[in-house]
């Protein structure tokens, strides 16, 4: 979020009138996204996907397993890295209820529209850790984590999805996660090249993506990759012999539990 932004939001703003803000500068982005999308659709060549079950069955689906999870006896401290534009309500409460200690990982700016935004509902979130980086990617966050030994019984990875940012971010989650504890995966069919063809039909994952991926660090053939398939099928699973929880897991969500 850019210096005018928070002007425009300050904290003293009415809430009404800090939406009303966010609304009117979100918009003066319009054109730089219409100038995207005409610079960009001339060399996009994906094809789209069709899946056999709808969005919102497959992110219900993976959310009943992630809770089902949560739920074990074991399960008492939650590392959440990538929390995504807005926190999911029905999670949190289901936590807070259950004392599972949670911790969300993301960019600062990520974190405090959370906090803004559970605080706007009237939710408590003393008990949450928000732990953000302002610059950066959350490797440096979690190696920090791993220097006060701290340890959790779930990870989630849904992050940046790419190589060179999660790789590292593999391995660091790897060292803080409990033996027997679960590492789940999200967006394993994930590719750069769907991003593309995404920010050319939604201004909104645009606006809120357009600086966390530069495509040129990758050509067109690893942009066509699935990174964190990549990675959790060659590093989780073949070096470091984690297991796949089929019961648990969908072709674009793996639930991976550390040997113990």
């Amino acid at each position: 979020m850019g210096e005018v932004e928070r002007k425009v939001m300050d904290e003293g703003m009415p809430e009404i009138l800090r939406l009303v803000g966010r609304r009117l500068y979100r918009n003066l982005f319009k054109p730089i996204w219409y100038l995207y999308k005409l610079k960009t659709s001339k060399s996009s060549s994906a094809v789209p996907v069709n899946e056999d079950i709808s969005v919102v069955q497959k992110i219900q689906n993976k959310e009943q397993f992630l809770q089902t999870l949560l739920l074990r006896n074991s399960s008492k401290r939650f590392l959440e890295i990538g929390i995504g534009e807005s926190p999911n309500i029905q999670r949190i409460q289901l936590m807070q209820e259950n004392k599972i200690m949670y911790t969300a990982c993301d960019f600062k700016s990520v974190c405090d529209n959370h906090r803004k935004e559970l605080e706007s509902r009237r939710i408590a979130t003393h008990d949450i850790r928000f732990a953000g980086n302002r610059v950066g990617s959350y490797s440096w966050t979690l190696f920090e984590m791993l220097s006060r030994n701290e340890r959790y019984d779930i990870i989630y990875l849904d992050g940046h999805h790419t190589f060179y940012i999660d790789l590292p971010a593999f391995a660091l989650a790897h060292q803080l996660l409990e033996p027997g504890g679960y590492f789940l995966v999200d967006d394993i069919k994930w590719t750069l090249e769907f991003l593309r063809e995404t920010f050319l039909r939604s201004f909104n994952d645009w606006y809120f993506y357009r600086k966390m991926y530069n495509f040129e660090e990758y050509d067109l053939a690893q942009q066509k990759m699935p990174h964190m398939k990549m990675i959790a099928e060659q590093y989780l699973i073949k070096e470091l012999g984690y297991k796949r929880l089929d019961d648990y897991s969908m072709p674009e969500w793996w639930a991976l539990q550390k040997p113990i």
